[in-house]
């Protein structure tokens, strides 16, 4: 050990350049550079960890190389490495000077050397991650310097005497400041190195640092945003907000990835990877060297084309090589569909939530295997038209097999509805699927069939007959229900088939109301229909509503027993004249003469009590 090194002590935690800084001072040189020159190498050289400067500043001291080597910070192509750990130059502060104002006071207090010359910079206060000294809990301070940079940089010593006055002053006006996660995280890396624990341990430290100030960065600017627009200092706070979220490993980066990507389908950015990662993907993509950042890359890839519709050939960090989601546009376009079409049937199955329909054909996204299945069903669906030739039906019979939910629409059939279609709903342009038609054709093509008779008829006609619709004759063949169904070699599907009428018809007849109707009512009473109304309107005969059982329309009736009360409470006098072989004028005369009057009048039709004629001799 030489005379010069006996003058202050390399203490631990200091960087060389600092220690050849103090030295300088010490000794009476008015910066590092002066002594360096002096001594045969080039502090610029010392400062940024050239082997042969650094060799030559151990030889000046007589000590080994070796016991400089934790202090030396190595810096090549703007990146600089410290104990083994590489740091980005947005890591690095080494313009200006940083300190803590306690430390430098109480090195002078507490350090060994020549005093005035105890302060020594830590290597820490270089790293910008590093906001507090853990020592004294308050915000490293930078002191920036109106010297030229060139001639006082790395100079510590220098910069310092400067504002030697001014630290007491820094000191008492220091923010209280604790060290955060992340500059704990560095800390560690520094003294110890990685030990593996965490999943950020496996990536060099200039890569974690780069990573968390772009997610810190995209989390609080969001993907729009610049790195010009940031101020002072504000980038090592993102840094530290991007440590918290993904210091639990892979999952957490992962999920901030797919908040990222939740975003993006809620807003109207850009597809490419800068409108859906903003600064984030503008690191990983251009970041060197490549290999450090690629299993970073492969993760998002990995989000990116699970939640993007990427096809085989785009570029995402890296060749797509599979399609895993499909949108709306880029199935469409595969399968020569309409997108409106598309997304609506989408919306209506249930496979995509209602509120995409607000959305673009590009955000709306589905599992491309599921997508492709569906498209593929829709492109395949039987137009109106076709299903009516596949079938073998006429255009009425279809839309009737359709009403009575034998046969349901595309649309009807995905969203799982089992309600027939009400009739304002069919139109000739809805569509079905090709599955469900042909599983109606193949069940008519496996009915047993017996051999025509020659009062069989075509179901249009067998339809009139029995006055029901066309559904209910499919649906009683497809059931096995109606036993006489032939079939004719010169037709096919439903135009093929052959039925009894009379057999059809009941079948098809509703339940007897076992009332009577109003025709009966005339020729039981007897009266002509005008005056049967005008009794029910005077509520002499009381009538109900029953569905008739051929031609399926409510009609009105009058129940048996109250048809029997009213026989036999009144009796009307052209009955009486009949009964008698009477006119009824000379009847009406008889009676008027012993008090006997009717007891209502219904559309000119007078009746009498039963009770009052049945004593009169006539």
């Amino acid at each position: 050990m030489t005379r010069l090194a006996e003058l202050l002590p390399f203490n631990p935690g200091e960087y060389v350049g600092s220690y050849c800084s103090r030295l300088a001072a010490a000794c009476g040189y008015s910066n590092a550079r002066a002594l360096a020159t002096r001594l045969g190498f080039r502090f610029q050289g010392l400062a940024t960890g050239d082997d042969v400067d650094v060799r030559r500043f151990a030889s000046a001291l007589g000590t080994a190389q070796s016991q400089l080597v934790a202090g030396t910070v190595v810096t090549r192509n703007r990146y600089s490495t410290i104990s083994g750990e590489r740091f980005s130059p947005s890591m690095m502060h080494r313009l200006h000077l940083r300190v803590c104002p306690q430390c430098i006071i109480e090195d002078e207090l507490t350090a060994e050397g020549r005093r005035g010359f105890r302060s020594y910079g830590r290597l820490e206060w270089m790293v910008a991650p590093v906001q507090a000294c853990r020592a004294h809990n308050c915000m490293i301070f930078v002191l920036k310097s109106q010297m030229p940079h060139y001639f006082l940089e790395h100079d510590f010593a220098a910069k310092l005497a400067i504002h030697r006055e001014q630290i007491p002053m820094i000191a008492r006006a220091a923010a209280y400041m604790e060290p955060d996660a992340y500059q704990g995280y560095v800390e560690g890396r520094l003294r110890s190195g990685p030990n593996g624990s965490r999943w950020l341990d496996a990536y060099p430290m200039h890569v974690v640092g780069r990573v968390c100030e772009a997610v810190g960065f995209v989390e609080h600017h969001g993907v729009s945003a610049g790195l010009t627009s940031l101020g002072p200092g504000e980038l090592s706070r993102c840094a530290g907000r991007g440590y918290d979220i993904i210091q639990g490993g892979e999952v957490d980066f992962t999920e901030f990835l797919e908040r990222l990507i939740g975003r993006f389908f809620k807003a109207g950015s850009d597809m490419k990877g800068r409108g859906l990662y903003g600064h984030l993907h503008t690191v990983l993509a251009t970041a060197s060297p490549e290999a450090a950042y690629e299993p970073l890359r492969k993760i998002m890839r990995e989000v990116t084309t699970n939640s993007v519709p990427l096809a085989p050939g785009a570029d995402c960090l890296g060749p797509i090589t599979e399609r895993r989601m499909h949108s709306v546009c880029s199935a469409s376009k595969k399968f020569g569909l309409q997108p409106k079409r598309l997304r609506n049937l989408l919306v209506r199955s249930g496979k995509v939530e209602p509120d995409a329909a607000g959305r673009s054909y590009h955000r709306i996204v589905l599992d491309a295997t599921e997508m492709e299945a569906f498209a593929k069903e829709v492109r395949d669906s039987l137009s109106f038209k076709e299903t009516v030739a596949n079938l073998g039906a006429e255009r009425s019979q279809l839309a009737s097999i359709v009403e009575c939910g034998i046969l349901r629409s595309f649309e009807n059939s995905i969203s799982g509805g089992a309600a027939p279609e009400s009739g304002g709903g069919l139109t000739t342009t809805m569509s079905f699927r090709a599955s469900d038609v042909a599983e109606i054709r193949r069940r008519i093509e496996c009915l047993s069939a017996v051999s025509p008779s020659d009062h069989f008829v075509r179901l249009r006609s067998a339809v009139k007959m029995a006055n029901c619709k066309h559904g209910e004759v499919v649906r009683l063949i497809l059931d096995g229900e109606l036993k006489n169904v032939a079939k004719i070699d010169n037709g096919e599907g439903l135009a093929a088939l052959r039925i009894d009428p009379y057999e059809l018809r009941e079948w098809t007849r509703g339940p007897d109301h076992g009332c009577h109707s109003l025709r009966e009512v005339e020729l039981a009473i007897p009266a002509s229909n005008a005056v049967v109304h005008a009794l029910i309107e005077a509520d002499h005969l009381k009538s109900v509503r029953r569905r008739n059982p051929w031609k399926r329309h409510m009609q009105m009736v009058v129940e048996p027993d109250e048809l029997a009360r009213f026989i036999s409470t009144f009796v009307s006098l052209g009955t009486l004249a009949h009964r008698h072989r009477r006119t009824t004028a000379g009847i009406e005369r008889r009676l008027r003469k012993v008090g006997i009057v009717p007891a209502f009048i219904a559309s000119g039709k007078k009746f009498y009590r039963v009770l009052d004629v049945a004593a009169f001799s006539f």
